[in-house]
């Protein structure tokens, strides 16, 4: 952040033109917030990870210090910018015969129990349940056997509604200053969803900013894998978005190379960097920098095994255990 300089403690340096450059802690009381607000909404590239919603609710579920690497990726987009309605309608055609099959038969067994029905949420006041929903998913597949859903980390849930609060309001404000906005175009948070009559088959939460969503969180049912109903949402999801019934161009699948959550469906490929900075000179930070890159190649090898490349895997599926 950068304001007129009045005082020089050890954590402001002084800028030309008699600025300066401060680092404070992460205060939603702070003066400079609504600033960090504005600056968010202006910005020529959005990125709800660093707005100030989320930043601020992160705060209280992962503390301070934050250590981030440096290191190259390049992960699945969904990039519809530019093409015209002939070209959206055939976005998909890049699909080979035997992955049709495949999604055809899924999508079958899956509705032979009943009709099922895709829904794109966005009213803010049917946020809240999709969230209880979603959660509720969860917590019945393997992340709850483990212990690692959001159910079971209650200062993460805590974040993650703060957030999703953050981003409706700003919804909301949007539609406020404008009653004739596009509903669909609007920054906010948006749920996609399968459902057969009351049963959540499976659940996509997608921050917005403008014309692009974001990939933040997806739970399915894993009691019949056979139908993968998580490929099947992403599926019906960029059907909708190519067919025109979303008005965005994009969206970024959040997820590591060449999982097959981003890369099955999604042509575009977003290069991204990971930072990791030392808050300060810590004796252990070579240790830290060496067991992150050690992570990163089991994470890589075991996604490799789970999406298994060249078919739609559940993209929550457990990991594969050893014989």
């Amino acid at each position: 952040m950068a304001g007129p300089a009045s005082d020089t403690p050890s954590d402001t340096a002084a800028l030309p033109g008699g600025l300066v450059a401060a680092v404070r802690p992460l205060d939603g009381a702070a003066p400079w917030v609504p600033a960090w607000r504005a600056l968010g909404r202006a910005s020529l590239v959005r990125n709800p990870f660093y707005e100030a919603g989320y930043a601020l609710a992160a705060r209280d579920a992962f503390g301070a210090g934050v250590r981030l690497l440096l290191v190259a990726d390049d992960r699945g987009l969904l990039d519809l910018t530019g093409r015209g309605p002939e070209a959206r309608a055939s976005y998909l055609g890049h699909l080979s015969g035997q992955r049709r099959r495949k999604l055809r038969r899924a999508r079958a067994r899956l509705e032979a129990a009943g009709p099922v029905t895709f829904e794109i949420l966005a009213a803010p006041e049917s946020l809240g349940p999709a969230l209880d929903a979603h959660v509720a998913l969860e917590a019945a597949g393997w992340k709850g056997q483990a212990g690692t859903s959001l159910a079971q980390r209650p200062a993460e849930i805590a974040f993650l509604r703060a957030a999703l609060a953050d981003l409706s309001a700003d919804l909301s404000a949007d539609l406020g200053a404008d009653l004739g906005a596009d509903l669909g175009a609007a920054d906010g948070v948006r749920i996609a969803r399968l459902r057969r009559g009351d049963r959540l088959l499976a659940s996509l939460i997608l921050p917005v900013t403008g014309r692009e969503a974001w990939v933040l969180k997806i739970a399915n049912d894993e009691t019949r894998p056979e139908t993968a109903p998580g490929v099947q949402l992403v599926h019906r999801l960029t059907e909708a978005v190519a067919g025109g019934d979303w008005p965005i161009d994009r969206i970024d699948s959040c997820a590591p190379p060449d999982f097959a959550l981003g890369t099955t469906f999604w042509t575009a490929r977003r290069p991204i960097a990971h930072l990791l900075v030392e808050a300060g000179r810590d004796p252990l930070f070579p240790v830290a920098r060496t067991l992150e890159r050690a992570r990163e190649r089991v994470a890589r090898a075991r996604l490799t095994i789970r999406s298994g490349r060249s078919a739609p895997a559940a993209p929550a599926s457990p990991p594969r255990r050893g014989p």
